[in-house]
């Protein structure tokens, strides 16, 4: 009987063994590179600078949600929150930025930053060429609040927010706002309510404003009093308007 001939003769044998271990390795180390590769986890970190946009979802009155996925803030604005307590004008302001671009085409307009701390694009919006931006501070549902260095239409907006406090339009006319106070105020005593909202937005509360009493504050979840505004404001909290 005819002795089977070895298709591997022992010096090929070892060539191949050593060949697919060398391909073994390269796919173990090909797998482990896609597990390891940056995944795009917060798709409003960056977003196309034209393009089409439609606004999906309103968060409040001055951030809305466009193409399913981008998060964007009005910059130079600052409506009333939604938050817990819901400050005055709020739902108003959020009905208002509904009416005005929940299911439009819109424009963005950068100014100098891409996002602010949260992920949102900070962005100026238009419908049909009209800013949605200085609507809201026209009609009294949103003050112009500068937010640094994005600027460069600060001035406008800081004009018709006199307007609509002259004409008592929105909240102007609406709600108990304090009056504003150039300088830092020391209210002494430790007794400034630093608040974090549902969103994240950091607000401090003085003696005497409107939601003080009723606001509470949760140290375990990054909440605390504050001595003077400007350390509140060094810390990255700002003044509640009313």
């Amino acid at each position: 009987m005819t002795s089977r001939k070895n298709i591997f003769p022992f010096s090929d044998e070892k060539k191949f063994i050593s060949l697919a271990f060398s391909f073994g390795i390269l796919a173990l180390l090909t797998a482990l590179l896609t597990l390891t590769s940056p995944v795009e986890n917060n798709p409003t970190a960056t977003a196309p600078d034209n393009g089409t946009f439609f606004v999906t979802r309103i968060i409040d009155g001055d951030t809305i949600e466009v193409n399913g996925k981008y998060k964007v803030r009005y910059i130079g604005i600052d409506a009333p929150e939604m938050s817990s307590p819901i400050e005055c004008y709020a739902e108003a302001a959020t009905q208002e930025n509904s009416r005005l671009v929940l299911g439009k085409q819109i424009e963005m307009q950068k100014d100098v930053s891409e996002t602010d701390r949260y992920g949102r694009l900070l962005r100026y919006v238009y419908v049909d060429g009209i800013s949605i931006n200085e609507s809201l501070v026209k009609n009294g549902f949103a003050l112009a609040t500068p937010y640094p260095p994005d600027v460069s239409q600060q001035a406008m907006l800081s004009a018709l927010e006199e307007e609509a406090q002259i004409h008592e339009r929105g909240l102007w006319g609406s709600c108990d706002l304090e009056a504003k106070v150039e300088g830092v105020q020391d209210v002494g005593e430790c007794s400034i309510k630093g608040n974090i909202s549902i969103n994240g937005e950091k607000v401090y509360h003085l003696p005497g404003q409107r939601y003080y009493t009723q606001t509470q504050i949760d140290e375990s979840a990054g909440e605390k009093y504050f001595c003077t505004e400007e350390e509140a404001q060094q810390s990255g909290w700002r003044k509640s308007k009313i």
